[in-house]
């Protein structure tokens, strides 16, 4: 059955609601106001829900549900293809399909579906023109498009964000952390002192031993944040600066100062 053919069914049974609720309410005075406040078009049944929803998709009905949203009734419907899910929500009075949903990305009703790339292409597309690594990538849509978010970290410690559009591949958000490789280039010449140096400079400061040092990228440069344990069994945190060496963050287990005054 087609749609138009379905929509024509529905709006016939509206006009023949409104006159059998006409004809009850003259037979029967007592009963009018009652019938008055009664939805003077009906709702269509599930199974015709479900017609609607094969008509607009081929495959097979999960679920169909009568649920109320916004002052008015809807069906919320879920058919599986062969390869993705698709969830729609359908007027209960007009049999009109007010939202599509297909795979977690919102579509309207006018548009075609149509394939889009996959997270391994977008990763290989990102990494590519960046010659950085991935970091988190996430599919979104906005702006009525499909769209990866992707974030990446460089070997120079610099983060960049980056939006592809996920059925073109091309890539139409590009950006650097602070916007200044020049600052980010500075950096990575700059001598940093080793893991060795910044050991015995935190050991020799507390007199603690180090449990655990790990080099990072942070605020725009590199720290050193280290874990140490003294005699008295206080757990000690350290964030040191990797290029100065300079104690920047000094936390003790029961300590009241969180900075160290260097």
């Amino acid at each position: 059955m087609s749609k138009k053919t379905i929509i024509g069914i529905i709006t016939a049974a509206a006009v023949l609601g409104g006159a059998l609720v006409v004809g009850a309410s003259s037979n029967n005075p007592k009963t009018s106001e009652f019938i008055q406040n009664v939805n003077s078009q009906p709702i269509i049944s599930s199974e015709m829900a479900k017609e609607i929803a094969l008509d607009e998709v081929q495959g097979t009905i999960d679920s169909v549900e009568l649920d109320d949203e916004m002052y008015k009734q809807v069906y919320e419907v879920e058919v599986n293809t062969s390869d993705k899910e698709i969830e729609m929500k359908i007027d209960a009075k007009s049999g009109e399909i007010i939202k599509k949903e297909i795979d977690d990305d919102i579509v309207t009703t006018n548009n075609k579906s149509s394939s889009i790339i996959s997270v391994e292409q977008a990763i290989k597309i990102a990494e590519k023109k960046t010659g950085a690594k991935v970091k988190s990538i996430e599919k979104d849509y906005d702006d009525g498009k499909i769209e990866y978010e992707i974030e990446l970290m460089n070997e120079k410690g610099q983060e960049i964000e980056m939006t592809i559009n996920a059925r073109t591949g091309k890539i139409s958000e590009l950006e650097y952390d602070d916007n200044d490789e020049k600052l980010v280039s500075n950096v990575k010449t700059s001598k940093h002192i080793s893991i060795q140096e910044a050991r015995n400079i935190a050991e020799a400061k507390t007199g603690a031993k180090v449990k655990s040092i790990e080099k990072e990228w942070d605020d725009g440069r590199y720290e050193y944040d280290m874990e140490l344990v003294n005699a008295k069994g206080q757990e000690i945190e350290i964030t040191m600066d990797a290029t100065t060496g300079k104690i920047l963050k000094f936390d003790m287990d029961d300590a009241d100062d969180d900075e160290w005054d260097d």
